[in-house]
């Protein structure tokens, strides 16, 4: 005896009765392998036999799941970049160049690591160019545009670079990269237009 579900309330479990025709119970088996099953297991066949609203979901799922693995994967593709893309972004770039950060730092004495220090005079009127000394020479630094928009200061001459920055400041040898003196801080806060 098999366990099917009867009544149109809330379903229970009631035990059929062998005297019960199963016919009553089931739809008719729609496939062979349905109707093998249906011979064998007749109580199981109410399982497989599909009414028309399940056919319908059925359809629906086949349909609209591979449409919306197509939506998906049409929202992941972005377009092939074009001309007027490339154009932008050197635009971008061009507008980062002219943006430059603006620091009212201080002139004075800037004290580095390994006891080393550089004088930096700030001009009150201009921020495009410093003086600055070093190992008892006059250097006379010229404003550079960066990408990151930093102030830098360059003698190209000598081969100097200055990065000037308000937590600190480095002075590089422009033609290697390398720090001639680093961590440099102001000594006193004596500021351009001061």
């Amino acid at each position: 005896m098999g366990l099917i579900p009867m009544g149109s309330g809330c379903p229970r479990l009631h035990q059929r009765d062998a005297s019960q025709p199963a016919d009553r119970l089931m739809r008719k088996p729609s496939s062979d392998a349905d109707r093998h099953l249906a011979s064998h297991r007749p109580d199981m066949v109410s399982l497989l036999a599909t009414n028309g609203r399940t056919r319908r979901m059925q359809l629906l799922a086949r349909i609209s799941l591979p449409l919306f693995a197509l939506l998906l994967a049409a929202c992941a593709t972005g377009e092939a970049p074009s001309t007027t893309a490339s154009s932008d972004r050197k635009d971008a770039v061009g507008r980062s160049k002219k943006k430059q950060l603006d620091f009212r730092l201080a002139s004075g004495t800037y004290r580095c690591e390994l006891g080393q220090s550089v004088e930096v005079e700030r001009r009150a009127h201009s921020d495009r160019a410093i003086e600055l000394r070093w190992q008892g020479r006059q250097h006379t630094l010229q404003r550079q545009a960066s990408s990151s928009g930093l102030p830098r200061y360059e003698d190209r001459q000598n081969g100097l670079l200055w990065i000037d920055l308000p937590w600190k400041s480095v002075l590089m040898d422009a033609h290697s990269g390398r720090p001639l003196a680093n961590e440099c801080k102001p000594a006193s806060s004596r500021t351009a237009s001061g």
